[in-house]
């Protein structure tokens, strides 16, 4: 469960005037008591907490001025077969303009829990791989973000001041790097500019030590190309529906078609892929199914170790 630190208000106490014997001095009349009016100032300390946003949080989407993001649309998947459910649930919060509104997603295969501070707040205790916290808001400015071991918590695996700017909706997410560890940031800000009742998807590969990979749909068309690790796709367009996925290592798979055409409602029809299962004789890594749902955002992280365990998997998450 994930926690927040508030510092506590402590209020000193006043200790009762002495009595005075009587007719020991002249009385004087007190002047009326003003109510004191609070202090005020130009907004909260860096320093202080506020509550994170669960996620099944319904709020309205802020009402401010973002540049779209491009995004193109995809076609509905026909043959499909019977793949594993994904997640449901979809968090929603607004980007504040005068804070970073942040949430941290562990998505380091094979590491312990972690504890995660930025500067004197306390955003999780014990961070297990593949969840996520809520969101939370953050002072904008640079702040000393700390990774480290749940179990122990003087062990420090990562630490490093970073900027958290006023406006931007962000994932954190907690990944392997040849040197340790790093913070990966992914910005949750959606694709407004998306048609009425349509979806946006996009793929994100976070396992650790892969090559590019390929996302196609069941009947062969790609929907993603390349995908490399650490690497965040564009938004693409869905019409509310039922979609399955196949993933493949993308040298295994020599494009049929040219890579430059956007729209992948363009994509023509791959003659040589027949069998949805089959993807010209090479096995698929994983697969699994989304049901969109119209004007919700959904975001396939790609986890796992390439080398190791646990293994490549697809966790898919509904936000905004």
């Amino acid at each position: 469960m994930d926690e927040s630190f508030t510092p506590g208000n402590r209020s000193a106490g006043r200790n009762p005037p002495d009595v005075l014997p009587e007719m020991a001095l002249p009385a004087a009349p007190l002047p009326p008591l003003v109510p004191e009016e609070p202090p005020q100032g130009p907004g909260p300390e860096p320093s202080t907490a506020f509550p994170f946003f669960p996620e099944e949080s319904q709020l309205e989407p802020p009402d401010t001025e973002r540049e779209p993001f491009s995004v193109a649309p995809l076609p509905p998947v026909t043959g499909r077969t019977e793949l594993p459910g994904c997640p449901a649930g979809a968090p929603s919060i607004p980007p504040s303009p005068h804070y970073c509104t942040v949430r941290f997603f562990h998505a380091a295969a094979g590491l312990e829990p972690v504890r995660i501070t930025v500067g004197p707040l306390l955003m999780t205790s014990g961070l297990a791989y593949g969840g996520r916290t809520g969101y939370t808001r953050i002072s904008d400015g640079f702040r000393l973000v700390t990774v480290t071991s749940a179990y122990t918590p003087r062990t420090i695996l990562f630490q490093q001041t970073l900027p958290f700017r006023a406006g931007e909706l962000i994932t954190m997410a907690v990944v392997h790097t040849s040197s340790g560890l790093d913070l990966l940031r992914i910005s949750d800000l959606p694709c407004d500019n998306r048609p009425a009742g349509r979806a946006c998807i996009r793929a994100v590969n976070l396992c650790y030590g892969s090559p590019a990979l390929d996302i196609f749909l069941d009947d062969g068309r790609l929907v993603f190309s390349d995908v490399g690790y650490k690497e965040v796709t564009a938004f693409r367009q869905a019409r509310p529906q039922e979609y399955g996925f196949s993933i493949l290592q993308a040298a295994w798979l020599p494009t049929p078609y040219p890579t430059d055409i956007e729209t992948v409602g363009d994509l023509p029809a791959v003659a040589s892929y027949d069998d949805s299962s089959d993807y010209g004789g090479v096995r698929p890594l994983a697969s699994f199914y989304l049901e969109a749902k119209a004007n919700s955002i959904y975001s396939l992280y790609l986890l796992g170790r390439w080398d190791g365990a646990p293994p490549l998997q697809v966790q898919v998450v509904e936000s905004l």
